[in-house]
């Protein structure tokens, strides 16, 4: 992949690595600059490699997105691309598109226009402001296009492209059929069985919430006398032992990879 000054491109990771970057690069000379989330999963999705990492863990909103707005910064000013592309919402995608527009450089923000309006959601502060310094805004869905243009953003920036989950989700598929099933390794029938998660600041902060959460997974497994599985975000973990939170009657498995989420998931329609 070119690396001259104002000849490649950033493909910047964030979240859950989900659009088909290494389709993007086999056409597109491009780096990627994942963060310490995201690395585990470039084997599992058979990614190709990445030319720089950013060694950031977890820490308070401005903490981390201040370390990752200084690394990103070096890296970019180093080797200068042409545009760096983010998805998603996270700390991440906003660090990143400030790096870059400070220093002119265009961003492309894939999964545009999502909205809940809800401004308690760090995840929401990020998607508006990251949207409002992009120069190519790729909007999943025709709603997403509308909330951009009802924000004043230009039409000529805005491009629907479809959901890029949904393409992840066929790839992932495929390369997890290959690596065989994990029901067995886990005791399960397919379709007897509840695949649940939670990560997300709103619902695993405030414990009366998460508490609630969590009765009324033990009050469905009771109900219906079928395991209830639940991937452990290490945020959920930390806020269960911290408030002290029951799991009794839900299967704690790791949250390991999106490959094994993908073959407990039922697809259909997909499959």
């Amino acid at each position: 992949m070119g690396h001259g000054q104002k000849s490649s491109n950033y493909l910047l990771s964030s979240g859950n690595v989900r659009s088909r970057i290494s389709l993007i690069i086999s056409f597109i000379p491009a780096s990627i600059i994942p963060t310490r989330w995201t690395r585990a999963f470039f084997d599992e999705l058979e990614l190709p490699g990445s030319d720089f990492n950013l060694d950031v863990g977890s820490g308070s909103q401005a903490e981390q997105t201040g370390k990752i707005l200084q690394g990103v910064e070096r890296v970019l000013e180093k080797k200068p691309p042409e545009i760096v592309l983010v998805q998603g919402d996270t700390n991440t995608v906003l660090a990143d598109a400030l790096a870059a527009a400070k220093l002119h450089i265009p961003v492309g923000h894939v999964e545009a226009g999502l909205r809940s309006f809800d401004r308690n959601m760090p995840e929401e502060i990020n998607r508006v402001v990251t949207d409002h310094i992009s120069s190519h805004l790729f909007a999943p869905t025709q709603t997403a296009r509308d909330y951009l243009l009802q924000e004043g953003i230009p039409d000529e920036t805005i491009h629907v492209t479809s959901n890029t989950i949904v393409h992840a989700v066929f790839q992932n598929l495929d390369i997890a059929k290959q690596r065989g099933d994990i029901l067995p390794k886990l005791g399960l029938i397919k379709g007897e069985y509840f695949l649940v998660t939670a990560h997300r600041a709103e619902n695993v902060d405030e414990k009366s919430r998460l508490q609630g959460i969590f009765h009324g997974l033990q009050a469905i497994q009771k109900k219906y006398d079928l395991p209830v599985m639940f991937p452990m975000h290490p945020r959920t973990q930390k806020m269960l032992n911290a408030f002290g939170i029951s799991t009794d009657g839900i299967q704690i498995i790791p949250l390991s990879g999106s490959l094994n989420s993908s073959s407990l998931r039922p697809m259909h329609g997909l499959s």
